[in-house]
């Protein structure tokens, strides 16, 4: 099959189950995309292990063998999706809530990395799996940070207060940037003699403060385009620019994209809506990105879920799967909640935001790129499964309950959470 096969197919098969989902379930588009993938990767294994679709079968497992899902999402999808994040971001209100979104973006993630890191260590252990204590603090990093694709879908579905939404919505844009810094150390230290944290410090350094002026710089450029014209499509045309050149960019100045994307998306938002855009072209670029944010997302989580037909899974494992997904809730347990229990902290993240920012703390496509990025040497497969598993379980169980978490905590705490 070639690659205009398979995306034509893919945008055909997205729009037909937005339409079905749109019309009769009502569900968010990232679940429902998830399942019809998981129900159609289920359905293609049948009919390949029942010979009446072994060909079928054969050819889409080599596509999406073929297909580079983690150089793809990383280094396009996620700025894309970033970008168009950071737009709807209120920079007034999260300046609000500064302190805490940083805590819970990097100390939260330095915490969650060495919680599930250390528990898996030793869960694989009791289940005869040994694998080394750098490859399951890789698990720990990559498993960490909650994904800005599935998180702002999320809450875009639901109505949740002011104050979570920035919260929720600025740790996840925040916090994958520092994981994909401390996976990138831990991966680069499993064959080097230099000290872990002398190359933590210097890859947070170039890829952080890197990506955090690779954006402020090519932002400021395209504000400083679109506020000397008057014209809604070159307006788009450049904003659309912008992201592809932060993409490409990065991959040669080996800079977070990912950051860069944000800092843009954050400053064509704010500064650039409300001082270089006249009403016209506000509307285009909500309209526009709105849809663009919409369309990749829907293929992003299609795609996983057809991505399961390239991961191995047994019945036999079913146990060790189960204590991986609740070693992850509870290092995202004890990461939110050392950050809740500072006094400087908790004064913004009131008792009753803890539960929803642990149930809300979703996982996406970001783990699973990481996971296909592990080296074949080390315990890819095993680590894939164990990242799938928690994907699988966070879009599927913890999305469609958030729903029922926020609306009895509002039953409890109306005046907080109103």
């Amino acid at each position: 099959m070639s690659l205009l096969g398979f995306i034509v197919i893919l945008l055909v098969s997205a729009s037909l189950l937005s339409f079905i989902n749109t019309r009769w379930f009502h569900w968010p588009p990232n679940v429902s995309m998830l399942t019809a993938g998981l129900v159609a990767s289920l359905f293609t294994v049948c009919l390949g292990e029942w010979g009446t679709a072994a060909i079928p079968y054969q050819a889409l497992t080599h596509s999406l063998r073929q297909f580079n899902f983690s150089t793809w999402l990383l280094h396009g999808l996620v700025p894309v999706l970033l970008f168009a994040g950071g737009l709807q971001i209120d920079f007034v209100q999260l300046r609000r809530y500064k302190s805490s979104v940083t805590a819970l973006a990097v100390l939260g993630t330095f915490i969650s990395t060495f919680v599930i890191g250390l528990a898996t260590y030793a869960l694989l252990r009791l289940f005869h799996h040994p694998i080394s204590l750098m490859e399951s603090l890789l698990f720990g990093a990559l498993i960490s940070p909650t994904d800005p694709i599935a998180v702002i879908g999320l809450l875009r579905f639901y109505t949740v207060p002011e104050q979570l939404e920035i919260l929720i919505a600025g740790e996840s844009l925040f916090n994958d940037g520092v994981a994909i810094v401390i996976f990138m150390a831990l991966l680069e230290s499993l064959g080097s003699t230099q000290p872990i944290m002398q190359t933590m410090a210097r890859l947070f350094l170039e890829q952080t403060a890197g990506g955090l002026c690779l954006g402020l710089v090519f932002g400021l450029i395209a504000y400083q385009a679109i506020k000397r014209i008057d014209e809604a499509n070159s307006e788009m045309l450049i904003t659309v620019a912008l992201v592809a050149a932060i993409g490409w960019t990065s991959v040669y100045l080996h800079v977070s994209a990912a950051l860069a994307a944000l800092v843009a998306g954050l400053l064509i938002g704010n500064l650039g809506r409300r001082f270089g855009m006249s009403a016209t072209t506000r509307q285009a670029l909500e309209i526009i990105w709105s849809f663009a944010d919409y369309v990749l997302n829907v293929l992003l989580f299609l795609i996983l879920g057809l991505e399961v037909l390239t991961v191995h899974f047994s019945l036999s494992g079913l146990s060790l799967l189960m204590t991986g997904i609740l070693i992850v809730l509870v290092g995202r347990m004890v990461s939110v909640g050392s950050i809740a229990m500072v006094p400087a902290w908790k004064r913004q993240m009131p008792l009753h935001a803890i539960p929803l920012l642990i149930w809300g703390g979703l996982r996406g496509g970001i783990p699973v790129a990481l996971a296909l990025s592990l080296p074949g040497d080390s315990e890819r497969e095993l680590l894939l499964q164990l990242t799938y598993a928690n994907v699988l379980f966070s879009i599927l169980v913890q999305a469609p309950t958030f729903k029922l978490l926020l609306t009895r905590l509002q039953k409890i705490d109306r005046p907080n959470l109103a």
